[in-house]
């Protein structure tokens, strides 16, 4: 029982050539803030300040940082993200696999090979994390308020598009199911129900709380998503623009996972789940 149930629970997976699958990160991504807030208080202070411990701040946070993690295979035509986004994901992957290759034409020594790769370059590394992380807190803050036409834009409405975009994201990677379905009645569901539980989540944070937690909260998904990457055969450019054995884009790897393979489907992925499952126990006592 216990085996079916664990098979059924890996299918609908896409092999992104020797990188993690979608679930792997948006697990890894869940497990890492809630064992954060769970056994290192202090730190997780210092990514949602004034939060005093709430879990809707946790739980928002989590779901954020598991969609963040999402994101950087969108450099990949074959993600996850990709597909789930539908046209708007298509577009932002088509910008990210034309300017991937623009950035390492730019930047790079004579040592640095496969130059027209957009996968697993530019968007892969701590400076994109930062950046987009920058980006979207921005987006999300008070900063931004403005009219298109009738309708008004502010940094909350902003916060509250991008964390219903990573709750859909997050929810349709680790839990599938009807987020999966590709009937019109499934799909109308599944995206209200992910807007009913970012909407929540956003509007019920306690007062004091910046809605710039949202966009940062992906920049973190996003950057848990690269150091997962370094586990992998690959490795990703981590550490560009600094130089490594000559070269810029000099690839980081911790270890030599494959991708879908035995170690990812019942060593990391069971791994995170226990993460996960321990924290929130502790959590709740």
């Amino acid at each position: 029982m216990f085996s079916n149930d664990y098979k059924s629970f890996l299918v609908n997976e896409i092999d992104s050539d020797d990188a993690f699958m979608g679930r792997t990160h948006a697990l890894s991504a869940v497990a890492v803030i809630l064992a954060i807030f769970a056994f290192i208080p202090s730190l997780y202070d210092k990514l949602a300040p004034n939060s005093n411990g709430s879990l809707i701040v946790l739980a928002l946070i989590a779901l954020t940082a598991s969609g963040g993690a999402l994101l950087p295979d969108l450099d990949n035509t074959n993600s996850s993200a990709e597909s789930q986004l539908g046209i708007f994901g298509s577009m932002v992957s088509a910008f990210m696999r034309g300017t991937a290759p623009l950035i390492k034409t730019a930047v790079h020594t004579k040592y640095d090979k496969d130059l027209d790769n957009p996968h697993r370059s530019f968007y892969h590394t701590a400076l994109s994390a930062i950046i987009i992380g920058a980006l979207f807190a921005f987006l999300c803050s008070p900063a931004i308020s403005f009219k298109l036409g009738p309708v008004p834009f502010n940094g909350r409405m902003m916060a509250l598009v991008l964390a219903f975009i990573s709750t859909d994201l997050s929810l349709s990677t680790i839990i599938g199911s009807i987020w999966k379905s590709k009937k019109a009645v499934d799909t109308i569901v599944s995206l209200g129900m992910s807007f009913v539980v970012a909407w929540f989540l956003l509007y019920s944070m306690p007062s004091g709380i910046s809605y710039t937690i949202v966009g940062v909260s992906l920049g973190v998904g996003y950057f848990i998503h690269i150091l997962g990457d370094c586990f992998t055969t690959s490795g990703v450019p981590v550490l560009f623009p600094f130089k490594i054995r000559g070269k810029f884009w000099y690839d980081i790897r911790f270890l030599k996972i494959k991708a879908g393979g035995f170690v990812e489907n019942f060593v990391f992925v069971p791994l995170f789940i226990l993460i996960i499952i321990i924290s929130i126990i502790a959590i709740a006592v």
